[in-house]
């Protein structure tokens, strides 16, 4: 697929940037001391933090929280969501998801869900007031947003604070392309990336720099293949490659994967240790990488990839000139 480097419009307007939840700090009170706006259970209490800012409140109260629905209009395509959340000696439950808990799910007008379930943020045990922020892709069909603050652990004490869930971009009515928001040469120049150099290897940043996303023409999204009528659908705000490169002292190495690769996880076994979430296309991921990686390479082509040496008796650049590395900057 041909490929455009070039930034999307966004609607960065009052009415996109249009905040959802209402009576988001708790300021408004009816006179059972209840937040005005939500669906509150009985056990949540509204009461001040030492900041002055209302607080949600729920203890060894499971399955209590407050709650609201947001109506969600058909141009709206982002969310974010925006809170504080504090735990106290949260129990966990039967299921991962039995914490103190921010859940959501996105759904139609029926009230049924739609897509999968959204990640959230959730925690048991203890911690001190945690800023949690995230952004949401709307998927297609959904018409509203249900989201309810609770705890949903055995016991211990969840507090929340200022939910506000805020439309940070809008569908457009067709892809379009919008100039680059530097100098041509300013926005391609690895000078201004952030960078960080070891004697080892150098990591480059170029987030807001560059943007490789497909092409997109004014009818992509009824002419176009698959991955363009996708981008089509998202305005652009969804890149259907990633490209990750690696700069070590032996190569520089490129390799180029599907976003949607790396979109879900599952969780394997990790040498009967511990579980690790991995992509759930890991096969695809690893295929790029290493080719067939389930065999291993002609012996003339094996060798040792990483540097962890340890030997007090030998200097570190005698086992580079011993390896093969080349080109490695160290003084002597």
């Amino acid at each position: 697929m041909k490929i455009h480097l070039y930034a999307i419009i966004l609607l960065t307007t009052a009415l996109t940037a249009q905040q959802l939840v209402v009576n988001p700090d708790f300021s408004e009170l009816d006179e059972k001391g209840k937040p005005i706006g939500w669906k509150c259970d009985n056990a949540v209490r509204i009461i001040p933090d030492v900041d002055g800012m209302n607080k949600a409140v729920i203890l060894d109260a499971r399955n209590a929280g407050l709650s609201q629905i947001l109506e969600l209009k058909p141009e709206y395509a982002h969310l974010e969501l925006d809170f504080w959340m504090k735990t106290t000696n949260v129990v966990q439950g039967e299921e991962s998801w039995h914490t103190g808990r921010l859940a959501m799910a996105f759904q139609d007008a029926d009230g049924k869900r739609v897509g999968e379930w959204p990640r959230v943020f959730g925690w048991s045990g203890t911690s001190e007031w945690r800023h949690c922020i995230r952004r949401y892709i709307i998927p297609k069909g959904a018409t509203r947003l249900s989201f309810n603050a609770s705890l949903f652990g055995v016991s211990g004490m969840v507090e929340f604070k200022n939910i506000r869930f805020t439309v940070t971009a809008n569908r457009l009515d067709k892809p379009a392309n919008a100039p680059c928001p530097m100098h041509e040469e300013a926005a391609q120049s690895i000078e201004d990336a952030w960078t960080r150099t070891t004697p080892t290897r150098e990591t480059i940043s170029l987030n807001g720099l560059w943007q490789f996303r497909p092409a997109l023409t004014e009818t992509s999204a009824t002419d176009g293949n698959d991955a363009q009528k996708k981008a089509a659908y998202l305005c652009g705000q969804k890149t259907e490659y990633l490209s990750i490169v690696a700069n070590t002292m032996i190569s520089v190495n490129r390799h180029t994967y599907r976003a949607e690769d790396f979109e879900e996880t599952v969780t394997i076994d990790f040498e009967g240790v511990m579980k690790m979430p991995v992509p759930k296309e890991y096969d695809d991921v690893l295929k790029v990488t290493y080719g067939d990686y389930m065999k291993f390479p002609p012996v003339e082509e094996r060798g040792i990839w990483h540097s962890n040496v340890f030997d007090t008796e030998k200097p570190y650049t005698e086992y580079f000139k011993e390896y093969g590395v080349i080109d490695y900057n160290v003084n002597e």
